[in-house]
């Protein structure tokens, strides 16, 4: 089922709660050297595409990434609101430059689907069992 992603923090708290937070980071290296020789083209009148080009690859790979690990962590998930990217570059190595994107938002479940029990946590750990009262 296709996620509903909303930039926004506001929803209808009738219909849904809040499960939890899912945060995604992913990387890209740009070649220096190609860059180099493309910017030359793009001295000379032409256009260089090639960042554009890396942040295009790096944004749909992320937000692949980020539906899977949603449906993953929270499989009930409908809606993601606050959802949030942002790119930026961590390093540079004598070859390749670095950006990373990173994503985040919090999951909606329908009232009647909230999960009994808080997902495993991405760096291990027990699941936690919440006990009704």
């Amino acid at each position: 089922m296709p996620l509903t992603l909303l930039t926004t923090n506001q929803y209808d708290e009738t219909k849904y709660t809040a499960v939890g937070t899912v945060i995604l980071n992913q990387v890209e290296s740009i070649s220096l050297i190609r860059g180099v020789f493309a910017g030359f083209g793009a001295m000379l009148g032409g256009k260089n595409t090639l960042i554009q080009e890396a942040v295009d690859r790096l944004q749909t790979r992320a937000l692949n990434e980020f539906n899977a690990k949603v449906q993953k962590t929270y499989p009930e998930t409908l809606q993601v609101v606050a959802f949030h990217t942002d790119v930026s570059e961590v390093g540079r190595d004598d070859n390749s430059t670095y950006m990373v994107m990173t994503m985040s938002g919090t999951c909606l479940v329908p009232l009647n689907k909230q999960r009994i029990q808080d997902p495993v946590s991405p760096i291990g750990g027990r699941r936690k069992t919440l006990k009704r009262r």
